[in-house]
């Protein structure tokens, strides 16, 4: 149950060598309403894989995903731990010591923490796994979650209460009455060597050190009964914190007492799991029905095209920055950032099939089947020629040397020819003497003539006249046209057969 924040944490501890927390500070945007930062998952897309037990994996009931430092993924689930190397899955044998895994954490050293259902818990290193259990001091054997603090102290929840791990492995118990003996759900580090957590009753506690700083019964929280918890780590004594319902609020910490800095919706989702504040701001939350997300304006979006949508419990984000959910029902999902942007989406226009691109003086042409779109940066506008063609299929666009357009439609408008700057418009079909209306590709050569290859044949446009046409009359062996090259001073034709 591994946030941004263990990892960010970690690089503020010297865990990732060669990167050092003041340029992570000094590039990570607060969550602040400024335009140039107000980038949502929609305009990037990404790839989504999905790992259960029809792939590779040993279960669909995966409970925690991490990542070590030497880019191993390590999935837990009820039969066990595995491990991922990006092309294939090694489970380890129950020979191991190692099944029904429910949490793991990767510790400030790289070290790999297995919190076990019955097992207590056991310290993966050089191969060999280490355990420590109720015999040695643990407040039980079924552990909930793991983490530590900056000073190296582990804390390890139990459903029996908290226990703490020295540097030498020494294990005591937490004695204060408001945690003993209390199912402690879960644990996060944060900033100022503090250690934040929930019980599950919806109780809410702060560490400073080993010393409990702060413990806020579930009834403080007027909001809703809080399940989730999110340090800030951008902003000390702050904390993200998701409800049973559609909430999640900003919260402050400050003399023992709680402040509420923002309270939130989430439209579609609830039931809060896990919270996931990424580095660019991007605040990530894992429900029961789904996953969504908050952009830089605290808008929030419904991630609606995953087919990962039914107990998400747990939010990872490796090394590359791809994005790794666990589901105790349906296994692990990647998503894989995608560097192109979807400017459809971005510009609220439909899906539908491209044929071809242009982009000329500013504007882009888009051919469609469904019309010619044309969009300026990221926002759709109107142009003559876009409403005349607004929704006839147009298979290709291109720019001539003075500057025309000449636009390829599958309807009796033919050939089109279009001036940006006068609005001149001229069509071109059978009358003019086309093989057929039906154009689906345009090339101009080197002379300065237009070659247009149709659904009958080609035509050789000189002087807004068609000079020629080549059909299955004089050569052409198939008159569908798909393709047209020019190479030294030949013209090819690429037709369908």
């Amino acid at each position: 149950m591994k946030r941004l924040m263990d990892k960010l944490l970690q690089l503020y501890y010297k865990k990732v060598a060669g990167i050092v927390v003041a340029l992570l500070v000094l590039c990570v945007p607060l969550r602040v309403a400024t335009a140039a930062l107000h980038h949502t998952l929609d305009e990037f897309g990404y790839l989504e894989t999905v790992y259960d037990n029809s792939n590779g994996l040993d279960s669909s009931a995966a409970n925690d995903v991490v990542q070590t430092r030497d880019g191993f993924v390590w999935i837990g689930t009820y039969n066990g731990l595995t491990r991922y190397d990006g092309s294939s899955f090694y489970q380890y044998p129950v020979s191991s010591g190692i099944y029904s895994v429910a949490n793991l954490y990767v510790s400030n050293k790289d070290e790999l923490y297995v919190g076990t259902n019955d097992s207590g818990i056991a310290m993966y290193k050089e191969g060999k796994f280490q355990f420590w259990q109720l015999k040695d001091g643990l407040s039980s054997n079924t552990i909930r979650d793991i983490t530590e603090n900056s000073e190296g102290l582990m804390f390890i929840g139990t459903t029996e209460g908290l226990s703490f791990k020295d540097r030498d492995n020494y294990i005591t118990r937490e004695g204060d009455t408001r945690l003993a003996n209390k199912y402690i759900k879960e644990l996060h580090p944060a900033p100022g060597n503090r250690v934040c957590g929930l019980t599950q009753n919806g109780d809410m506690f702060v560490y400073q050190g080993r010393d409990l700083e702060s413990f806020f019964p579930a009834d403080t929280f007027s909001f809703g009964n809080v399940v989730a918890v999110e340090p800030d780590v951008f902003s000390e004594n702050q904390y993200w914190v998701g409800t049973t319902g559609d909430k999640v609020a900003q919260i402050s910490i400050e003399n023992g007492t709680v402040r509420v800095l923002k309270l939130l919706t989430m439209e579609g989702r609830h039931t809060v799991n896990d919270i996931l504040l990424r580095a660019d701001g991007i605040l990530l939350v894992a429900t029961e029905n789904g996953v969504g997300y908050f952009d830089m304006l605290d808008n929030f979006h419904v991630i609606d095209k995953m087919q990962f949508n039914n107990s998400v419990d747990n939010i990872m984000v490796d090394y590359e920055g791809n994005m790794w959910f666990s589901s105790s029902r349906m296994g692990v999902a990647k998503l894989t950032s995608n560097s192109f942007r979807n400017l459809f989406a971005i510009a609220g226009i439909s899906p539908r099939v491209v044929n071809s691109v242009l982009k000329h003086q500013g504007i882009t042409y888009v051919a469609t089947d469904r019309g010619l779109v044309t969009l300026k940066g990221d926002k759709p506008i109107a142009t003559p020629i876009s409403e005349l063609l607004k929704t006839t299929r147009t298979r290709h666009v291109i720019v001539d040397s003075k500057g025309n357009l000449w636009i390829a439609t599958y309807s009796k408008l033919g050939l089109l020819k279009y001036n940006p700057e006068t609005g001149a418009m001229r069509s071109f079909t059978r009358r003019e003497g086309l093989p057929h209306e039906r154009s689906r590709v345009i090339m101009e050569s080197s002379d300065g003539s237009i070659y247009v290859g149709t659904r009958d044949g080609l035509a050789l446009i000189r002087n807004d006249k068609v000079e020629k046409t080549f059909t299955t009359k004089n050569g052409l062996s198939n008159p569908q046209v798909l393709c047209l090259l020019e190479h030294k001073g030949n013209i090819y034709v690429g037709t369908d057969g």
